[in-house]
């Protein structure tokens, strides 16, 4: 409870930190889109050049160290590629989600098909599964215009979350005291 009480902080900043990125991310999506294939370009890198500086120094040559070798070559191929065609990497990037998308949708209407067999509550999986194929549609014909909603979906995401740790934060320091 001490400890608690000492880092009651934590909390706040954290929401504090996610209101300031949710806002970036809804106001500005255009920009943040445009970036993206930078900074997953930029991670792709580090860890694959962490993977292979690993997998060179370590003197046990296990099937271990291969695989990370072979992981590492990849995630850096991967990571200059993202870096150097972003363009055509958040093309990518919208098409893979917008298929990601449009299977979890036929997966949601599958559920809604198994629960209405079973007798149970289905609605929302039908609902659930034309948003997300609604969602497909729009990343696989408009990629870069589906990031942008997507991340402006996150950027509101984020700011409704840092609501809720204000006011969860709040309310727990009401209960102690």
């Amino acid at each position: 409870m001490e400890l608690k009480k000492r880092y009651k902080w934590l909390p706040m900043l954290m929401g504090l930190v996610m209101m300031v990125v949710g806002l970036a991310l809804f106001l500005k999506p255009g920009t943040i889109a445009d970036r993206v294939p930078l900074f997953l370009g930029s991670m792709l890198l580090f860890i694959g050049l962490d993977d292979l500086i690993f997998s060179f120094l370590t003197k046990d040559y296990k099937i271990g160290t291969s695989m990370q070798l072979i992981q590492g070559s990849i995630n850096v191929m991967i990571g200059l590629v993202f870096i150097l065609k972003q363009e055509s990497s958040l093309l990518f990037l919208g098409i893979c989600f917008g298929i990601c998308a449009l299977v979890m949708g036929a997966i949601k209407l599958n559920l809604a098909v198994d629960n209405y067999h079973l007798g149970l509550h289905y609605g929302w999986y039908i609902f659930d599964g034309i948003i997300r194929l609604i969602f497909a549609a729009f990343l696989i014909f408009n990629p870069i215009g589906g990031l942008t909603v997507w991340i402006m979906i996150s950027g509101a995401y984020l700011i409704i979350s840092s609501i809720d740790i204000f006011i969860a934060t709040i309310v727990v320091e009401k209960l102690f005291n």
